[in-house]
């Protein structure tokens, strides 16, 4: 159940990451076309690395643990 979990958290932060880029530059398309979009889409991928960013670095921290445990376990037999 922790693997599902864990897989479906990377999916769904992906996809988190991707509507915040989205709504940012359709905000700042709005606002001004031509800049508003570049910098909407600026902001956006600056949102989405702070906070998309901690929970991909929890994700690929528990994948390595997991990695380390087995490497553990083949070594104990």
């Amino acid at each position: 159940m922790n693997k599902l979990l864990a897989k479906l958290l990377g999916l769904l932060n992906g996809l988190i990451a991707l509507v915040i880029i989205v709504a940012c530059s359709t905000a700042g398309y709005m606002v001004s076309e031509g800049t508003g979009l570049i910098l909407g889409l600026l902001a956006g991928i600056i949102f989405a690395i702070f906070f998309c960013g901690y929970a991909a670095i929890f994700v690929s921290m528990r994948d390595e643990i997991v990695a380390i445990r087995d490497l553990l376990e083949k070594q104990s037999r």
